[in-house]
């Protein structure tokens, strides 16, 4: 995972201190529809408040939005400078990255989840890799 930071609440965050893996790491703008869904995604799993990170971009603060599942407030990093988005490649929203216990990313998926995926997602980055045959 390469590093990036941004804010969280009003100190600095920096994904090499505070992201420990296995985890989730949301990028959302909260005036998009489809991020809405995958907030209320957000809002059905159960293990969310531990192991999944939103990340919004530039603009007004977010942190008291109702949009943002009260659980995961806590964990609102705001990208105020876009350098988030810049470094992990984002060209559209929401973007999930799936970050392993190593610190590697292992999946990447642009729009919005289907019911459940966020789990399996999480479930699969608990399991080591796989090792490729030689």
């Amino acid at each position: 995972m390469p590093a990036v930071s941004g804010i969280l609440g009003d100190r600095p965050w920096r994904s090499a201190l505070d992201l420990r893996g296995p985890a989730l790491l949301v990028y959302v703008d909260l005036a998009c529809p489809a991020c809405r869904v995958e907030l209320q995604r957000l809002r059905e799993m159960p293990d969310a408040a531990r192991s999944v990170w939103l990340v919004t971009g530039p603009g007004r603060d977010t942190s008291g939005s109702d949009v943002v599942p009260r659980a995961l407030r806590h964990r609102l990093v705001r990208d105020v400078h876009g350098q988030i988005a810049r470094t992990l490649g984002i060209g559209a929203v929401p973007t999930t990255f799936g970050i392993d216990a190593a610190g590697v990313v292992r999946l990447v998926r642009v729009g919005a989840s289907r019911a459940g995926e966020f789990t399996r997602d999480l479930a699969s980055l608990r399991r080591p890799p796989a090792t490729e045959a030689r």
